[in-house]
């Protein structure tokens, strides 16, 4: 039974917690910094990482591309038939693309006239597209993921000399390096992100707290306002050029509390003032009337006296009362003329 109210006392107190979480204004700019420099950061470096994923494909396509072309090269003179078969023999890389190379070389027939040594075993005939789907000036490149778990990307094009259909190359380029190069890019991008978001938040954390400073020293001087304290204004000193006007505003409106306090007080001492002689003059009367037995004349004169003191009071109230609604901004004098003369 307890614990049940307990669980419901404690309920209120975390929605409320969360609710001045989400209203709070250091909260929602540290948000708005933080996501906008992190979108910032994460498009940065995706482009990046594209540009470098599309360089490495291009690269490798161009090889392929200039591979096929120097073998046909090579083939179309019967004298370098024998260096293009040495160059087909086993697979290639360069200095600086060192991952292998193989290459198929189909005649027009369907023959496979030569081939790089161990190809038929990695990467079979019925891996790459059927001989006729493939148009001259129309390459088909492909991406082949063998049974080792090795990556290759093909290429197949058909280049003739201007008889006949002309020979079908069939490239493909070991691209497992690039893609291990890839994943590994993408897990530094990955923590790089991550730091960035930290960063990002706690940055943007100090940079609402430093543009909510001078709103709390608003705040501050605001709380410290009382009918003895509507002397102090707020310190426009330093502050943006947003705050400023709020703060002159803030000011302005002290001055005029401060001016209607004046007033006020300055209302009650004349108040008192102006009605303590004819109060003093009631009670001096009744107090000498009530010294001794009087007759019933001396009464009546005490009486009327009384009676003038009260319409003497009456008049001071009146008075007063048109001097208060004179001065307030809601009430307007009524102006009436006056003949002198008859007066």
């Amino acid at each position: 039974m307890n614990i049940d109210k307990a669980d419901s006392t404690r309920q209120p107190s975390r929605l409320s917690s969360l609710r001045r979480f989400g209203g709070s204004m250091v909260m929602r700019m540290t948000a708005w910094y933080a996501g906008s420099s992190f979108l910032l950061i994460l498009t940065a470096t995706g482009f990046l990482y594209w540009t470098v994923a599309a360089n490495l494909e291009a690269e490798d396509r161009r090889i392929m591309s200039n591979t096929a072309t120097n073998l046909q090269y090579l083939l179309h003179a019967s004298m370098n038939l024998n260096v293009a078969k040495h160059m087909v023999a086993s697979p290639s890389g360069s200095f600086t693309r060192p991952q292998l190379i193989w290459v198929r070389v189909i005649a027009a027939d369907g023959r496979t006239q030569m081939e790089t040594n161990g190809m038929d075993r990695e990467l079979p005939v019925a891996d790459f597209p059927a001989l006729m789907a493939i148009q001259p000036h129309h390459d088909v490149i492909r991406t082949i993921q063998t049974s080792a778990g090795q990556l290759f990307q093909t290429l197949s094009a058909r280049i003739t000399n201007g008889k006949g259909a002309g020979r079908v190359f069939q490239v493909a380029i070991d691209r497992t390096d690039e893609q291990r190069l890839l994943v590994h890019y993408r897990e530094r991008l990955l923590l790089v992100l991550t730091i960035s978001l930290a960063l990002c938040s706690a940055i943007g954390f100090a940079i609402a707290r430093s543009g909510m400073r001078p709103v709390e020293h608003i705040i501050r001087t605001a709380r410290n306002i009382r009918s003895s304290t509507l002397h102090e204004r707020i310190d426009t000193v330093g502050l943006p050029a947003e705050l400023q006007s709020l703060a002159d505003t803030f000011n302005d409106m002290l001055d005029r509390l401060e001016d209607s306090f004046a007033q006020i007080s300055q209302f009650s001492a004349d108040v008192a003032h102006e009605l303590r002689t004819p109060v003093n003059n009631l009670r001096g009367e009744i107090e000498v009337a009530l010294g001794r037995a009087r007759s019933l004349e001396e009464y009546r004169d005490v009486l009327g006296s009384a009676l003038e003191e009260c319409a003497r009071i009456s008049r001071v109230i009146q008075s007063l009362l048109f001097l208060a609604r004179a001065e307030t901004a809601g009430e307007s004098p009524h102006l009436e003329e006056l003949d002198v003369k008859s007066e």
